[in-house]
């Protein structure tokens, strides 16, 4: 256990300094140090990240939403990777697992409501939208979302009827 214990040290410290191979070196070990290893997961994603390791990263961050789900490091940088990519099915699964996983976490809903923005699937964002607004009136992000939502479904409504002949 001492050596687990002094992995994780080791990785903490050298992440920290930079020395993002030594971390990623020491990682498995470290993980068998029963304490924080969700910040040795944490830690492992964020050098795999820093040494240009994106397939690397991206497992690490899928394992992270595996083992540690209640560590909102990993869900919400792996949403912003999935949706930045283009990615938005994959998206869509990991949003709904972690909303099974906790239907209450607001930002489980956020992040699904976010992917159905940008692949602009309104509707689907407006619903997303309404389960954190019931939770939370108040949610900025929530209110914001689901305004811009139906900004854009007022938009394309205009927009089709310019084509119509107005005149028929």
């Amino acid at each position: 256990t001492m050596y687990a214990r002094v992995a994780y040290w080791l990785t903490s410290a050298a992440y920290h300094v930079g020395a993002y191979h030594e971390a990623i070196r020491y990682a498995p070990v470290a993980y068998r140090y029963p304490h924080n290893r969700e910040f040795v997961q944490e830690y492992l994603c964020k050098s795999y990240l820093a040494v240009g390791d994106t397939l690397g990263g991206v497992q690490a961050l899928k394992n992270g939403i595996v083992n540690f789900p209640d560590h909102t490091y990993f869900f919400s940088n792996l949403m912003i990777y999935l949706n930045k990519n283009g990615k938005y099915d994959e998206a869509l699964q990991f949003a709904d697992r972690m909303i099974d996983y906790d239907p209450k976490n607001s930002l489980f809903w956020l992040a699904k409501a976010m992917t159905c923005m940008r692949m602009e699937d309104y509707p689907h964002c407006i619903e997303n939208c309404d389960v954190v607004l019931i939770q939370d009136s108040m949610d900025i992000k929530a209110n914001y979302l689901k305004g811009l939502a139906c900004c854009n479904m007022a938009r394309s409504a205009a927009e089709a009827m310019e084509k119509e002949d107005l005149h028929s």
